[in-house]
């Protein structure tokens, strides 16, 4: 099924100013010499702690260390974040306190590298467009991060899914599931030792997957009218049509069957959505490449034939649109999102660049880093 869009220029206007030129190389030069505007964050970790993280990335083993900011410090353990980004030059970190009894009101902090997104901006604009949307989403902030007193250059610092997010969007706790691989599809998984993988489970009985299974089952089970007389019982459904319409418009191949947050709320039964790692979006492939064509996409798959992270891999997305209803709200989502949510954006992207500009200048870190062009043309 094909979802037209009238006037997609609004579109293709974002992701132009998306594509960022960071100055001119003076202004390059001058940062160099200057301190960093963005706060300012230290990890300190003992030196063969930090050997191993570098020897084994992948590993989910934490490492004692200090955090550091502003005038406290808070022990803590650390390791690198990421499915497949934890080989990069430029790591994520992942930071863990013994309980949330520090300022950031969180056990867990995450220090994002964004370094297959050239801008450094995606996954922040995507949790900006949710948030005028009314639609819970991470608070993302930029900082400078170093580790042992050196330069790691600028991350996005972005809030957990767990009990303050909760407490925060007035939203009792329980079970929270994070899509991890594109089995995350709303679909019963084959073996059942695959939900440990596919779904991580964030907030709840770690092992206690059964609001998860009841859910699954009924969106792919319900017969036609029963899933009629019945969904809005089951999901949210501002919340969901919100998801798919944002990830849809902003051509976010990557979150449809996994990088995001499922929520299930005691008080209603009622399944909810919440955005994660959306930095393969606005044009921008999962592996950083920028594809043109991807911005004027309107039929929901990639034009590569992986079709499996596409919309119509999804099973509540799919048997939502058989009903005329849900596919004209649908559509009224997507519209008003390319006509108010991406204007909106527009005048946030502009003061975002100019929040980090400076910053941004000073990471050499960063894929196609400034100072490799200063070396080259100043010899």
């Amino acid at each position: 099924m094909r979802f037209f869009i009238k006037n997609n220029r609004a579109l293709i206007a974002l992701i132009s100013l998306m594509i960022l030129s960071f100055g001119s190389l003076h202004s390059v030069l001058s940062s160099q010499l200057s301190s960093p505007t963005l706060p300012k964050y230290m990890i300190e970790i003992a030196q063969p702690y930090l050997d191993k993280l570098y020897q084994d990335p992948y590993s989910d083993t934490y490492y004692p260390a200090i955090l550091k900011y502003d005038t406290l410090q808070y022990n803590c353990w650390v390791r690198f974040r990421g499915a497949s980004a934890r080989n990069l030059p430029k790591k994520s970190w992942k930071v863990k306190f013994d309980d949330n009894n520090n300022i950031f009101k969180t056990s867990k902090l995450n220090f994002n590298a964004e370094y297959r997104d050239y801008s450094i901006m995606r996954n922040h604009l995507t949790n900006a467009l949710f948030h005028f949307m009314c639609s819970p989403a991470s608070e993302s902030e930029y900082i400078f991060l170093y580790v042992n007193n050196e330069s790691k250059g600028v991350m996005l610092l972005v809030e957990e899914l767990e009990e303050f997010f909760l407490d925060r969007n007035n939203l009792k706790e329980n079970s929270i599931y994070k899509a991890r691989d594109h089995g995350a599809n709303f679909a019963p998984l084959t073996h059942h030792y695959r939900y440990l993988y596919t779904w991580d489970k964030q907030v709840g009985n770690a092992g206690d997957y059964s609001d998860l299974l009841m859910l699954l089952n009924k969106v792919t089970y319900f017969s036609y009218q029963e899933f009629e007389q019945n969904i809005t019982d089951i999901v949210d459904m501002e919340n969901i049509l919100n998801y798919f319409a944002i990830q849809f418009s902003i051509v976010s191949f990557d979150c449809f069957t996994k990088n995001y947050n499922l929520y299930i709320n005691p008080e209603t039964d009622r399944a909810k959505l919440f955005p994660w790692d959306s930095d393969g979006a606005f044009g921008n492939n999962w592996d950083g490449s920028f594809h043109p064509e991807f911005i004027k996409n309107i039929d929901g798959h990639r034009p590569d034939n992986q079709n499996w992270e596409s919309l119509r891999f999804n099973m509540l997305f799919q048997r939502l649109m058989e009903y005329s209803y849900w596919r004209q709200q649908f559509q009224v989502k997507v519209n008003y999102l390319i006509n108010e949510g991406f204007e909106y954006l527009q005048g946030h992207i502009d003061s975002v660049y100019a929040h980090i500009k400076h910053d941004v200048y000073m990471d050499d870190q960063k894929k196609g880093a400034m100072k490799i062009l200063i070396m080259r043309l100043t010899g």
